[in-house]
């Protein structure tokens, strides 16, 4: 229903941006109708080639690139990038990637239950293996990393 879209989209833009300090979202041309009146309600839109270029950033400060926005039979989803992403690389030798959030939604009865959300950077990895045994090969030694024990 419409309602679980704007529900969503309100709930997911106030736990992402409780300062309002994003400008503008950047919506790919497939979205739902439902995900695009409930988005435009909150926030404006704007189609990826409207992105400020820029040979500093990928994505500006204050721009949130929307990834996945879907409401199914049991469960939701909303995901995407905030910005700053810039061109350059992060201490993993990775692209930047800004911020990636992701905010589940599952049913609960008839209401809508989010027990999380989840915040990741291209900075962050992590590698488990067995204890005992050397690391794996692809895992580049980390310049920040403790030596533990």
């Amino acid at each position: 229903m419409d309602r679980d879209f704007e529900l969503i989209a309100e709930t997911s833009l106030k736990k992402i941006d409780p300062h309002r300090d994003i400008i503008a979202i950047v919506t790919p041309s497939d979205i739902d109708p439902r995900a695009r009146k409930a988005l435009a309600g909150l926030r404006p839109l704007i189609a990826p080639d409207q992105v400020p270029a820029s040979n500093e950033w990928v994505l500006p400060q204050g721009y949130f690139l929307l990834q996945a926005f879907r409401v199914e039979l049991d469960g939701a989803v909303f995901e995407g990038q905030l910005g700053p992403i810039t061109r350059k690389l992060t201490k993993a030798a990775l692209p930047d990637c800004g911020k990636i959030y992701s905010v589940p939604f599952f049913l609960n009865g008839t209401d809508w239950f989010n027990p999380n959300y989840k915040v990741t950077t291209c900075d962050e990895r992590r590698v488990w293996w067995p204890a005992g045994e050397a690391p794996p090969q692809d895992i580049p030694p980390r310049e920040d990393a403790a030596s533990i024990p």
